[in-house]
């Protein structure tokens, strides 16, 4: 468990039955990650001496993560940070006629 913590962040700590070792087909822990980091479906883990494995990773919560200022409390629309541009209308400039000359 501890190489599948390490590829997705640091890890806080593990659910009962998977501490005593109870529920072998699955495993619960609860891993600190970045908000910049991706959320992968599957691991490929290095069992060593060439060996490797699939490991499926499943979440129970994918919060929404603002890539401006790197939390999850809120998407980038709607981020306090982000730079907000309003369309302002041109104010209209009224045409004058210009006089004519003397001469015509």
């Amino acid at each position: 468990l501890s190489y599948i913590d390490i590829i997705l962040g640091r890890p806080l700590y593990m659910d009962c039955p998977t501490t005593n070792r109870q529920a072998l087909a699955y495993a619960r822990i609860c891993v600190d990650m970045s908000s910049s980091s991706t959320f992968p479906n599957t691991i490929l883990l290095d069992l060593g001496e060439g060996g490797t494995t699939v490991v499926g990773v499943e979440y129970p919560w994918n919060p929404q993560a603002c890539s401006l200022c790197k939390v999850f409390d809120h998407a980038n629309k709607s981020c306090p940070k982000a730079v907000r541009r309003e369309w302002l209308p041109k104010p209209v400039v009224e045409a004058c006629q210009k006089p004519e000359d003397a001469e015509g």
